[in-house]
């Protein structure tokens, strides 16, 4: 839609796709990764190896360092900040200078699922713990427009069958409330919406590329009246 972004603000998945398209800004490019991304390339599941997770996180890593030209923040084609969550403080950390790779990694670590990532001096986490829609640190960085993602899903309905899926739906309707709320000082929020899908599932990859995709396209007309809106003004008053 011509519509290209001058900075680029991610945590967890966002963080692994912001730094995707950074690093070579082309759709086509994008929709191949991510259509043929399976679980193997990100995740080497042992049980036995860490008390915090389930996940080593060398797997993210190896496909991270192949598949990325920049080694660092200040190689990428267009900025980026990724967000992640200090562990032992809960302080949003912003990490947008530096090694790529592993702010990437600590951005993305889902607690419980990932184990944290030393990095800095710090235990890191998913950045979406602390915010899971960044705006404000966009606004930080002198962002004039922001388009946020959410791409939380819906709740499926269905009664939880025992007591870690209580715990479970218990957070995914924080996540929604908290995603809910500070989304509202963006200019325009693009909500996935799309029926649950595990995280371990990566089976409707393609389904899932194109109901985002026709989700964006279907704000852009939106997005295009704010841009003509916020011009006219401008002419009017250029100062």
């Amino acid at each position: 839609a011509g519509i290209h972004p001058d900075l680029i603000i991610g945590c967890s998945a966002g963080a692994i796709i912001g730094a995707l398209y950074a690093d070579q800004p082309h759709v086509k490019r994008l929709e191949t990764l991510l259509i043929g991304m399976k679980r193997s390339d990100l995740m080497d599941f042992s049980l036995f190896s860490s008390r915090f997770g389930v996940v080593k996180g060398g797997r993210l890593q190896t496909f991270l360092k192949k598949t990325l030209k920049a080694r660092t923040f200040s190689e990428l084609q267009i900025p980026m900040i990724a967000v992640a969550t200090d562990l032992l403080t809960g302080e949003l950390i912003e990490l947008g200078g530096g090694e790529l790779v592993p702010a990437i990694c600590a951005s993305s670590a889902v607690p419980g699922v990932f184990n944290p990532v030393q990095y800095l001096g710090r235990f890191l986490i998913d950045g979406g713990v602390a915010d899971p829609i960044p705006v404000q640190v966009a606004k930080k960085y002198g962002a004039q427009m922001i388009i946020a993602v959410d791409i939380g899903q819906e709740l499926s309905g269905k009664e939880p069958l025992h007591l870690l899926g209580v715990a479970k739906r218990g957070l995914e309707i924080s996540y929604r409330k908290f995603s809910e709320v500070v989304s509202q000082s963006a200019d325009v929020v693009i909500r996935m919406e799309f029926q649950y899908v595990g995280m371990f599932s990566d089976r409707y990859n393609k389904e899932i590329y194109e109901h985002g995709r026709l989700m964006a396209r279907k704000i852009v007309p939106h997005i295009e009246q704010i841009i003509a809106d916020r011009l006219a003004v401008h002419e009017i008053n250029p100062g």
